[in-house]
């Protein structure tokens, strides 16, 4: 009989170790949310298309484009905003959606 008493509040310590171990476990296994954030490539025209980066920052490519002439019989438009998404490659941003006009990208981490 005192065998039977010493069993039972030594198998409860032990459930309860146990308990808190995988309680625990399982706290540390959940992922904390990557951050991430997004910048928009807005096509209006050569002169004025910009960047609108994740902290508000606008950066026009006029300065860019400036230096580059794009080939003959090549539409404008895809031509300076496909080095304009390449440069933002560049930098880890990936393609995340458009619109007609917008270009929007992301990247994890915010660097």
């Amino acid at each position: 009989m005192k065998t039977r008493s010493f069993l039972i509040p030594l198998f409860a310590l032990a459930f309860g170790l146990g308990a808190m171990v995988t309680s625990r476990s399982q706290e540390a296994s959940v992922p904390t949310p990557a951050r991430v954030e997004y910048v928009t490539l807005r096509w209006d025209g050569r002169d004025n298309t910009h960047v609108v980066y994740a902290d508000g920052k606008v950066e026009f490519l006029r300065e860019q484009f400036a230096g580059i002439r794009r080939p003959p019989k090549t539409d404008e438009r895809a031509y300076y905003l496909t080095l304009a998404m390449n440069a933002l490659a560049a930098k880890g941003y990936d393609f995340a959606g458009r619109t007609d006009d917008e270009i929007v990208m992301r990247r994890a981490g915010g660097h």
